[in-house]
């Protein structure tokens, strides 16, 4: 290990003797390089007593290689629409995706209110989703640009040996979107140029970093995860000290990553990203030092912004700040990414399976219902209540630049969300599978899916088919192939909702499993084992605002299905004709009412299940449908923007209708929360 970080630190060395010589006499250069070279000596000797004496890790779960998860089923074919649609033609969503992205300098365009650093975060995003998505697909195309960004970045250092383009000057946020995609690809390659260049990058950094900078933090600590380097996790804990333990005038929101205020879990409302990103930092210091203050920041912080501003379909609202619980509310789409990439980070470290149920919930709602399916298009804003999806829909309160953003598009004025769109499937699938401290594997998520890797340190190969419907249905059978038998813990993930859920092993009897907990299974393990879990999906009323309800079943959101009159829209810039815009309003009722029952419950609503034939989150194709009764309600009308839930007392007509929902995500338009009556 010292000889590791002996020569990662010689790296950096270069850098400092060549800017030396410039400064001194050649005298003083001696009496420089012998002082570095004493500092390379001393770090080597503490980066062996810290390896010797401490733990480096001591979260509860980790990640695998994302290319030991490999897709099936309508995953596989989620993420083959996403490489076939924005994905090779990233180019349709305008600048700064028609441009080098980061294999190259990025010309000035778009925005005209843009900062030099935009286009860098913005491409930042797509080339880590992108290069992910081709992992997870053995896709070559996508791979190959991945790879070529990452290269150039590697190749063209600045002069002090930092990555990323002079134009960016000190801002670091850009450079740690981008560096998800090295990590991404370490994973992959082991490239020992990625820890050397990023730990080069890291030790030239300025003494103080404010705002979004901060999360250079994950980076970092990741770096330290691999290299062991003691300057890095010390740095990191420099960084997050010098941000939260002091108010910044110049930065308004620094009062509320205090860390006092963090723990108390008090309401707030800052930016969305900024919420998400900057408040998983602790958890991720946690991970790396497993110091419990750390871990109770990012929970109380992340509790708040759940209890104060989630929306029904699993995402805080954030427009551009986080606004409350309003039905018609809105979240950008670079917030699901964001938000479930953080959560992945609170599940690693505590092992809860809240965090999965949190996952699952927003990226099968909010996600897929914020793009539409053939992943040509996306919006900026959606929201659980969206009656109309169109230029002028949205209730984003900054007059018409905010008004466009909640129409399907290739591409928006502001540019992040077409990047960040690309993360939110590729991140799920990466995550299906986790690796416990104890040598074992967690299933952390869940989809179809083939998991290739390796178990009993490392010797033996092992090979586990999810064979599943979820999440439309709650049966998942596991089978195990493995090179010869071996012992070793495997978990499951029991969601919170899951009551009375069951586990099977072979051809034994049924035992019943607690939810909300993971559920461990470890004994000799042998080719042909076959574990079932069947968690029951029961309808529920939940009431996610005070005056309004919705209908869930397992993780998932249901709509009432609502005709579209979807106008197509290609003489717009950022639009052609097989890319193009849309403008959806209602051509159906939607102003319902639901009708319950004195006593509401799965006894009120009828089922449909049929068996799965197509792509799924289409709603001609949904597997699982629901029925209802309803009164429509004449005076609940919206004209071009979706009117917030009547106010209570409100009238409806006597007669009943039998209304139809489905997946809020299979859905473009479509009402989920309903007024209670």
């Amino acid at each position: 290990m010292a000889i590791h970080i002996f020569s990662e630190l010689l790296h950096s060395g270069k850098n400092i003797i060549r800017h030396t010589y410039r400064l001194f006499p050649a005298k003083q250069l001696l009496v420089r390089l012998s002082q570095f070279l004493i500092l390379v000596f001393l770090t080597c000797i503490i980066s062996c007593e810290v390896q010797n004496t401490k733990e480096l890790y001591f979260g509860a779960y980790s990640e695998l290689p994302v290319t030991e998860i490999i897709p099936q089923g309508w995953l596989k074919e989620l993420l083959n629409r996403q490489r076939n649609g924005l994905g090779l033609h990233h180019d349709e969503s305008g600048y700064p995706y028609n441009t080098c992205l980061w294999a190259g300098k990025i010309p000035k365009g778009g925005n005209p209110i843009a900062k030099e650093w935009w286009p860098y975060e913005q491409t930042g995003y797509l080339v880590d989703g992108l290069y992910r998505c081709g992992l997870l697909l053995n896709d070559t195309s996508l791979i190959h640009l991945g790879e070529k960004n990452v290269r150039y970045v590697l190749d063209h250092p600045r002069t002090d040996g930092r990555l990323g383009t002079e134009g960016m000057g000190e801002k670091q946020w850009p450079f740690t979107v981008f560096a998800r995609a090295m990590m991404a690809d370490y994973a992959v390659t082991g490239n020992p140029e990625i820890l050397s260049a990023l730990t080069t990058h890291f030790l030239n950094l300025p003494k103080e970093i404010t705002g979004r900078d901060v999360c250079i933090i994950e980076s970092m600590c990741w770096t330290y995860g691999q290299t062991h380097n003691p300057m890095l996790i010390k740095m990191a804990e420099q960084i997050w000290k010098g941000f939260s333990e002091r108010l910044n005038p110049d930065y308004k929101e620094s009062q509320v990553f205090q860390q006092v205020s963090m723990m108390s879990a008090d309401s707030f409302s800052i930016h969305g990203v900024t919420t998400a990103e900057i408040g998983k930092q602790p958890a991720i210091l946690y991970l790396y030092t497993g110091k419990e203050e750390y871990k109770k920041e990012a929970l109380g912080f992340f509790n708040s912004a759940i209890k104060y501003h989630e929306l029904v379909d699993g995402i805080p609202s954030s427009c551009e700040k986080l606004v409350g619980k309003q039905p018609e509310g809105l979240h950008e789409t670079c917030d699901i990414s964001d938000f479930t990439w953080s959560y992945g980070y609170l599940l690693m470290a505590t092992g809860e399976p809240q965090w999965g149920d949190q996952i699952e919930r927003a990226i099968l709602n909010a996600g897929l219902g914020a793009i539409s399916k053939d992943f040509k298009s996306h919006q900026y804003f959606s929201s659980p209540n969206q009656i109309f999806a169109t230029h002028m829909s949205s209730n984003a309160s900054y007059g018409n630049e905010g008004r466009i953003r909640q129409a399907f598009r290739p591409g928006f004025d502001v540019e992040c969300c077409s990047g960040n769109v690309h993360r939110m499937i590729p991140n799920y699938a990466s995550r299906l599978w986790l690796k416990d401290n104890r040598g074992g594997l967690v299933a952390a998520l869940y989809a179809p899916n083939t998991l290739n890797t390796k178990i009993g340190g490392g010797k033996l190969s092992l090979q586990i088919n999810e064979e599943t419907d979820y999440p439309f249905s709650g049966k998942i059978n596991f089978k195990i192939t493995v090179s010869e038998p071996c012992k070793f813990p495997l978990s499951f993930r029991i969601p919170h909702w899951a009551k009375g859920a069951s586990v099977k092993l072979n051809n034994e009897q049924s035992v019943p499993v607690e939810n909300g907990k993971f559920f461990v299974l470890e004994r000799v393990f042998k080719s042909g084992d076959q574990i079932s879990i069947e968690l029951p999906m029961d309808i529920r009323v939940v009431s996610p605002v005070e005056d309004g309800i919705s209908l869930v079943r397992g993780p998932l959101v249901f709509s009432l299905l609502i005709d579209e009159k979807a106008i197509k829209v290609t003489d717009q810039l950022k639009t052609s004709n097989e890319f193009p815009a849309w403008d959806i309003s209602p051509a159906s009722p939607w102003n319902y009412t639901l009708d319950l029952g004195e006593v509401p419950g799965e006894g009120n609503v009828s089922q449909e299940i049929k068996p799965m034939n197509g792509f799924p989150w289409l709603p001609e194709n949904t597997p699982v449908s629901l029925f209802v009764n309803a009164k429509r309600i004449p005076g609940w009308k919206g004209e071009y923007t979706t009117p917030g839930l009547p106010a209570p007392g409100f009238k409806y007509l006597a007669n009943e209708e039998k209304v139809k929902l489905i997946p809020l995500g299979a859905t473009r338009i479509r009402l989920s929360i309903f007024p209670k009556n």
